[in-house]
């Protein structure tokens, strides 16, 4: 597990990142110079060949691994049975997904047992894992045989701080209590009751057995898996056909889009960039220009059953204003890409980017911000820095000396909030109208402010750093 082969968390994200890039590269047909990914790439290169390249990996499978094992990484306990099975979805399930696509097999059948096997081992793994996370062996500790519910935490001062990763409901439900797991071990009052509730499946989870497709396979043997209690997933499913369908059970189809949609949600932590006209895999869907604008309509009725909106931000052999005036030879049908943010149910889920500026003196940070946040050009005697300054010195040399931060707001819709309103609106104002908001930090780019400056940066993690390099004189003279 990643938090113990790691001595801080963000050693852990490093490692995360590592393997976004790698896959990322890998499946561009640039693979890195690591063993994995190189082996990775011959297999894809080998299934393309034996399949004619009709078979394809997608990224999504893999970046939704990743995404799932970073939410986790610290074992922060799973708030329900829901996110816990969310995880098992998103972890174990996907990588018996990665596997169909590999032999390849479709089938909506062979994806629901895929979904529910991958649940069933995911839970499993976090039942048996709670003895080893909740009295972690030192670090020194290089035994086969990790401490278990025994009833007692481990001394010594390298001891690690165990942590109970049952859903937080269920553990409401029963009565159990922490600090009495880790005081009693495997004799903890209700804890037997809570591993049983969260093994055993409920019997009204509502688990339908509708297709996902107009057409699937009959396969009797796995009839079984209609009277399994678990919660239905999309599984690998046909976009198109949810996209398009006009039929009697064209509101049954909308709930199973939204369905996708909502995990693309939960992966991009509140909104998305859909590609409305290609499949997961890459495929074309082969729009024309009515289909797509059909496909649009229902994408976005998907979205607002979710309380998201959709924006177009660009398409091809489409129209209209977003149209793209550079054609790419590869794109024959209608296609485009669609911003998907859902609108946040309590201000801890606003989606919030922190960008800190840095640069050389007179490079044109502060200004470069005044205008980004007000929407105003330079007048080219520093009236947009202005914005951003905060003492008269500052003002009268145009030297950024402090730490200066505005925010921007922007709505569902992806419009900036706030702008062309007459008056300036406060950053209460602006949050609460807000499902995304970014703050800019502008740091001084002078020698003489630099170190109090850049001590400020790590008050706030996590930061996306931009660095300036621009073609003005710096103190030295140079241009």
């Amino acid at each position: 597990m990643i938090p113990d082969t790691t001595s801080t968390p963000t050693i852990g994200l490093m490692r995360l990142q590592f393997w976004r890039d790698t896959i990322t590269r890998t499946l561009a047909g640039q693979p890195p110079k690591e063993p994995i990914a190189i082996l990775l790439a011959s297999a894809l290169s080998e299934l393309e060949t034996r399949t004619g390249g009709q078979a394809r990996i997608s990224k999504g499978w893999f970046l939704r691994m990743i995404n799932s094992r970073e939410q986790y990484l610290t074992n922060t306990p799973y708030t329900s049975i829901s996110a816990l099975e969310s995880y098992a979805e998103n972890t174990y399930s996907t990588l018996l997904y990665l596997t169909l696509s590999a032999l390849p097999l479709t089938s909506v059948t062979a994806d629901h047992l895929a979904s529910h096997i991958g649940k069933a081992a995911g839970i499993s793994t976090v039942l048996r894992g709670i003895p080893l996370i909740a009295f972690p062996a030192p670090p020194s500790h290089h035994s086969n045989q990790p401490g278990g519910l025994g009833g007692g935490a481990g001394g010594g001062s390298g001891a690690r701080v165990g942590t109970i990763t049952l859903p937080l409901d269920v553990m409401a439900e029963t009565g159990l209590k922490e600090e009495d797991i880790f005081r009693h071990g495997a004799e903890a009052p209700g804890l037997r009751d809570a591993v049983f509730t969260v093994a055993t499946p409920p019997s009204d989870s509502g688990y339908s057995t509708v297709s996902q497709v107009t057409t699937t396979e009959d396969h009797a043997e796995l009839d079984i898996l209609d009277q399994l209690g678990l919660s239905d997933n999309t599984g690998q499913v046909e976009l198109k056909q949810l996209l398009l369908d006009d039929s009697t059970t064209a509101d049954d189809t909308l709930q199973q889009l939204a369905g996708v949609v909502q995990a693309r949600l939960g992966e991009g932590r509140g909104e998305t960039i859909f590609d409305l006209g290609q499949e997961d895999n890459g495929d074309w869907m082969g729009f024309n220009k009515a289909q797509w604008d059909t496909a649009l309509e229902r994408l976005r009725r998907a979205a607002q059953t979710l309380r998201a909106d959709c924006k177009v931000l660009l398409t091809y052999n489409v129209g209209g204003p977003e149209e793209v005036e550079s054609k790419n030879e590869r794109i024959k049908h209608a296609y485009g890409k669609i911003l998907i943010r859902q609108a946040p149910a309590s201000p801890e889920d606003v989606i919030e980017t922190r960008i800190a500026v840095v640069g050389n003196v007179d490079a044109g940070k502060s200004t470069l911000l005044g205008v980004l946040v007000k929407g105003k050009l330079d007048d080219g005697r520093g009236r947009a820095r202005i914005n951003l300054f905060r003492h008269k010195h500052e003002i009268e040399s145009g030297r950024t000396s402090s730490v200066g931060m505005e925010i921007m707001g922007f709505d569902t819709h992806g419009e900036i909030v706030g702008r062309g309103q007459g008056r300036k609106q406060s950053w209460e104002e602006i949050g609460r109208q807000s499902a995304k908001v970014i703050s800019f930090t502008d740091l001084a780019g002078h020698e003489r402010y630099l170190r109090a400056g850049h001590s400020r940066r790590g008050f706030c993690a996590p930061w996306k750093v931009e660095r300036f390099s621009c073609c003005s004189k710096d103190t030295r003279g140079r241009q």
